[in-house]
């Protein structure tokens, strides 16, 4: 992933800065850069109970995403300001979360001894070394491949809040910030991994009992998959590429397009305002735009990327803020979820380009890719900042420039496969086997039009000179209409009664079947991306299920029989 880390000159320790936003069910961001203005975070009371080294609705600031190389000997260090004002009998309690591989299981976890916060209005520094600081430590340091650190901060002691200042701008006073022994960067990592450089935590103090387990959340963070209610027309574009481009028309209850085709023309959309508060990682009004029904395979090690024009005109101190969400089989759960860090727009009338790698780039990420299978593709962009209604430039043509787009990783076809008795209409892509690939796009085939490209290399496969890895494999008849009694295809006499409603169910259920991730990946990986070159190859229904089993459930190895079979129809 890129994340601000990216940019980063080697050093021995960095500095991660408290960026303002976080609430107890909602993360906070450690960024390597300062915040743009002073705020206050507040961490919920302890409810008159002890919570010494258990952390109780903490306050959580994460990043994620890092490589980078341990420094031997280094220690964790922070500077943490916190004010309960004039409330006595408060303490405060932070803990290190480092989690090296981002498998999402903590490999060192250091608690800090509780900081007691006095009863004046005024900032307190609380620091690593306060009450003689570490309390506990389990785990070793080791180098970062992808991983992520939390900072955990809670009320230990008493029965108020307590702030903790944040988004302090660079070379301001009273600066919140975790300071982590790595270095880190986008090259600080040899090709081949290193001996991990391994240190020795600290054991607790005598007097101290011992922790208990520290127990592993969830990845950060928590996403609602509630899809974002929009009413008015949603717009179904033509989607045949991985660079989507903003259709112009979205308003705050109506959604406008994501499409492979740019726009007739450039207009602006308003994105509403943040009406004077903040709103940083909380969609708020947003704008939407939107792809449904696609079909395509998650291209391994690709990231999300978008470029958008903005503005604001001459108003100053605002910012727009954008999250990217994929619903990979169309069920109306979001399975992907990309939230950025804010861009603050400037009081310059002009298009400012904001960019998946604009400022820190990924504040965070949620959930795995995989293949889309009649999926959703939603990318939301709203007012995290300011008072007045900036504009993002939609609908452009090429020729006019500063086009809005989102690019996505995947390998696109053509639109949904749509497939009436008596012809196939597949999407695009290659016919693959065990170690070749025939390329180009997949043509549409109707009864007594077999193109000669599928003609050789139906033959080839037929006489043991393909790259199919079934031997005995035979040529389908020149008729794509399969013969009822052809020997290889019993079940042929079966399907040929079908009516239309089973052969849709048949082929809806075997195309989500046929693109959905099993043990080794999905078959599109290996196949067409609609299984014609099944139907045309004359396996008998054993031996495509048998295949099937090596790699989806009995249910899906069904409907891929099925989705053969109509297929041949």
């Amino acid at each position: 992933m890129l994340l601000g880390f990216a940019t980063l000159s080697a050093a021995a320790a960095h500095p991660l800065y408290l960026l303002p936003g976080a609430q107890p069910t909602v993360p906070g961001r450690l960024s390597p850069t300062p915040g743009l203005a002073a705020a206050a975070d507040t961490v919920a009371s302890a409810g008159g109970k002890k919570y010494d080294g258990v952390p109780n609705a903490p306050l959580v600031y994460a990043i994620s995403g890092l490589h980078g190389s341990y420094v031997a000997g280094g220690k964790t260090q922070f500077a943490l300001l916190a004010d309960a004002y004039a409330r006595p009998g408060t303490a405060v309690q932070a803990r290190v979360v480092y989690d090296f591989d981002g498998n999402g299981t903590a490999d060192r976890v250091e608690t800090y001894r509780y900081f007691a916060v006095n009863n004046v209005a005024n900032w307190e520094q609380y620091t690593e070394v306060i009450r003689s600081g570490l309390l506990s430590a389990t785990g070793a340091f080791a180098d970062f491949r992808g991983g992520s650190i939390r900072f955990e901060i809670w009320s230990a002691l008493g029965n108020d809040p307590i702030d903790v200042r944040t988004g302090v701008p660079a070379g301001g006073a009273a600066q919140s910030k975790l300071t982590v022994p790595f270095v880190i960067g986008a090259d600080a990592l040899p090709p081949a991994p290193a001996p991990l450089a391994v240190q020795t935590p600290p054991p607790a103090p005598a007097p101290a009992p011992a922790p208990a387990p520290v127990p592993v959340a969830a990845p950060l963070p928590t996403v609602n998959p509630t899809p974002i209610p929009v009413t008015g027309s949603v717009v179904k574009p033509e989607v045949a590429g991985p660079l989507l481009y903003l259709r112009s028309g979205a308003t705050e209850t109506t959604s406008a397009a994501l499409s492979s085709a740019p726009g007739a023309g450039a207009a602006a959309d308003t994105v509403p305002a943040a009406g004077g508060q903040k709103f940083d990682l909380q969609p708020n009004r947003p704008l939407v735009y939107r792809a449904t029904g696609i079909n395509a395979a998650h291209v391994a090690g690709g990231i999300t990327q978008f470029k958008l024009y903005v503005d604001a005109g001459a108003a100053p101190q605002n910012a727009v803020q954008v999250r990217v969400s994929y619903d990979f089989r169309g069920d109306g759960t979001w399975d992907r979820v990309d939230q950025y860090a804010y861009y603050a727009v400037n009081d310059v009338p002009n298009w400012e380009e904001y960019a998946h790698n604009s400022r820190d780039g990924l504040a965070f990420a949620a959930g795995s890719f995989a293949d889309l299978a009649n999926g959703t593709l939603q990318l939301e962009i709203w007012s995290a900042l300011g008072t007045v209604a900036p504009q993002v430039r939609t609908g452009a043509t090429l020729a006019e420039g500063n086009v809005s787009q989102l690019t996505i990783p995947f390998r696109f076809g053509a639109e949904p496969v749509v497939v009436l008795p008596g012809a196939i209409a597949t999407t695009g892509g290659g016919t693959t086997g065990g170690g070749g690939t025939t390329g180009g796009e997949t043509p549409t085939v109707v009864p007594g039009e077999l193109p000669e490209r599928f003609r050789q290399v139906i033959g080839n496969l037929a006489e043991g000179t393909g790259s199919s890895s079934h031997p005995g494999t035979i040529s389908f008849p020149e008729s794509i209409l399969t013969a009822a009694n052809h020997p290889e295809f019993a079940p042929a006499a079966a399907t040929a009664a079908w009516s239309t409603e089973t052969l849709t169910t048949a082929l809806a259920e075997g195309l989500a079947a046929w693109r959905r991730p099993g043990n080794h990946g999905s078959c599109v990986g290996c196949h067409t991306p609609d299984a014609i070159d099944l139907a045309l190859i004359g396996y008998a229904d054993a031996t495509v299920k048998r295949r099937a089993l090596d790699h989806v459930d009995e249910t899906d190895a069904d409907r891929i029989v099925a989705l053969v079979k109509a297929q041949r129809r």
